[in-house]
């Protein structure tokens, strides 16, 4: 989308990505000219983006809000974006000019996702360990049926195939790589920890794996992962095929916690969560 003034100058683009793998659709970076800033026109162009994703049938809208400060988070917030996701150094360092501070470091994010189409209900297999917090992030996207089987329904480690078989998606430009799970099997922590040495001298900062909460093989898996030193990201709704993901993540650098400005009281809850699993400590930011 391309804002023009009165007179055909363009003062403003925004735009809707749809996803190559699913029905959603990414809220890209908006560009407003100096001269119109403080106007409205983010959150008039965002509003006509979100009824346009509407009509052409996506099921979702999400949006990658930076945390080098608050502002894109508050605006996603302002159209009923939740915060379900933070990954931590998934960008390479970026200067923002002229806001806040001069640290740099590998950019946070958050996931905000606003559904398009309600959910009616949800079946997800909730590792124990982020049950609650999970519960949390469906309640906030109105989730009024969430179906969780009960233990007796998940099979243990020893139980899983054998052989995993995974897609791995290397960003080389960004530093950082995404295991999307498609069967999880004994081998899981084996085959992810092992890509991850052949990636040492690309300088990844981050590795992230996304597994089905619709497979009752989840919780052995994130058990697994857990024992590799993965820690929780939060949900991907919708991400890949239309499927709600659990993804779980490993720094592979140091970040500075007092660094990730967070805006909505679910972001925080993720904050605290994960810096507390990894035992960093946040002046900004309650642990446990």
């Amino acid at each position: 989308m391309i804002v023009r003034s009165n007179s055909g100058r363009a003062v403003g683009y925004f735009a809707v990505l749809r996803s190559g793998d699913s029905t959603i659709g990414e809220v890209g970076e908006a560009v407003v000219d100096v001269n119109h800033r403080r106007r409205g026109l983010m959150k008039r162009m965002l509003r006509s983006l979100i009824d346009q994703a509407n009509e052409r049938g996506l099921s979702g809208v999400f949006g990658e809000a930076v945390t080098v400060h608050d502002i894109s988070q508050r605006v996603n917030h302002h159209f009923g974006m939740m915060s379900t996701a933070m990954l931590l150094g998934l960008f390479p360092p970026e200067r923002f000019r002229g806001l806040f501070d001069e640290r740099t470091q590998p950019i946070t994010i958050i996931i905000d996702f606003r559904p398009l189409v309600p959910y009616e209900n949800v079946t997800a297999y909730l590792p124990a360990p982020y049950e609650g917090l999970l519960r949390q992030i469906y309640d906030a996207l109105d989730v009024d049926d969430l179906r969780v089987p009960p233990p007796s329904q998940v099979p243990s480690r020893d139980q899983l195939p054998a052989t995993t078989k995974m897609d791995t998606r290397i960003r080389y430009i960004y530093n950082h790589v995404v295991f999307v799970v498609d069967t999880a099997g004994q081998d899981l922590a084996g085959q992810v920890n092992q890509a991850i040495m052949d990636l040492e001298d690309e300088d990844m900062a981050v590795a992230c794996v996304d597994l089905p909460l619709d497979d009752p093989a989840t919780p052995a898996a994130t058990e697994l992962l857990r024992e590799s030193e993965f820690v929780f990201a939060g949900l991907m709704p919708r991400f890949h095929q239309g499927r709600d993901y659990l993804r779980l993540q490993r720094p592979l650098v140091d970040l500075d916690p007092d660094a990730i400005k967070v805006y909505s009281d679910l972001a925080s809850s993720l904050k605290s969560h994960i810096l507390n699993e990894l035992s960093w400590t946040s002046n900004a930011t309650a642990t446990p």
